[in-house]
């Protein structure tokens, strides 16, 4: 008879204690008193894929702000390129003219030959109504398409005049390629300081002899009216001249001095019906012609 050494029971002789035949438990060891308790992490289901932890800022220190992230598989979002602070602005491509403005010039060029037409068929039915109606409603539309008509006839014959005569000459061109366009552009040039210098010449004159207030325009009108006869005149004339037939030539050159004199009573009916006193219609238009005379030569030295 005996007894176990480790929890005193009675055992027979050669017996062992059934406490030593069981397998020791380990324990984990105690953590001291007063230590702070140790949190773990929960664990991630096997197979799981790992979960990242991000770094964790020391006590104390200022929140860190992460940025939103995008969801796992979305597109990234590209941002568009920002223009540096201070850089030139972009400058847009010149717009053309829209199909409204180009009707309403085609509109004013219809309705401007309309009345040249109308204007001419006056002049031979009735010239004084004509004539104080045309004045007193002067059209700038219908007074710029009249001198530039006129501009335009006269610069079309003086070209042909110099292919012609360099066609004929028998000692090489008589006008260089330079020269052509020079006097081309010489014709339209002396129509527009003409028209301008005369305009403003009957403005001070009828304002310093008759007193009277005009307009620009009005002394413009009053140049226009010279072309109405003269601009197909001077075209018959020099289609006919190109014939080279003798009594067509007679025939053009009387109706071109036909369209000059009517021109210059037309003029004078002009100058009447802005001007208050008669008497003094003969200066206003000897005097606008003498200066418009001086003007455009001085122009043609200077070409």
């Amino acid at each position: 008879m005996g007894f176990c050494t480790k929890c005193g029971k009675p055992l027979k002789d050669g017996e062992i204690c059934s406490c030593q035949q069981q397998t020791p438990q380990m324990t984990a060891p105690q953590a001291p008193t007063g230590a702070a308790p140790q949190m773990t992490a929960p664990q991630a289901p096997t197979g799981a894929a790992p979960q990242m932890t991000a770094p964790q800022a020391p006590a104390g220190a200022a929140p860190q702000m992460t940025a939103p992230q995008a969801p796992t598989g979305a597109a990234p979002q590209m941002s568009a390129p920002q223009a540096p602070t201070g850089a030139a602005p972009q400058m847009s491509a010149p717009q053309a003219p829209s199909s409204a403005q180009m009707e309403a010039v085609k509109q004013a060029g219809a309705n401007a030959a309309a009345n040249y037409f109308a204007i001419f068929k006056g002049l031979i039915s009735s010239p004084v109504d004509t004539i104080n109606s045309y004045m007193a409603n002067a059209n700038i539309v219908l007074v710029a398409f009249l001198i530039g008509a006129q501009a335009v006839v006269n610069m079309i014959v003086r070209l042909f005049q110099m292919l012609i005569s360099n066609s004929g000459s028998k000692y090489g061109r008589l006008y260089s390629t330079g020269a052509i366009f020079k006097n081309m552009f010489l014709e339209i040039l002396l129509i527009a300081v003409a028209a301008a210098v005369f305009a403003l010449m009957i403005k001070v004159l009828v304002k310093a002899f008759d007193k009277a207030d005009i307009t620009f325009t009005q002394g413009l009108a009053a140049y226009g009216i010279l072309t109405i006869f003269g601009i197909p005149a001077k075209a018959l004339n020099w289609l006919v001249g190109l014939t080279s037939i003798g009594f067509l030539d007679h025939l053009a050159s009387c109706i071109s001095l036909f369209a000059s004199v009517t021109g210059y009573v037309f003029l004078f009916m002009a100058i009447r019906s802005l001007c208050r006193n008669e008497k003094n219609i003969p200066l206003v238009m000897g005097a606008s012609y003498v200066v418009v005379s001086f003007v455009t030569w001085i122009v043609r030295l200077m070409f």
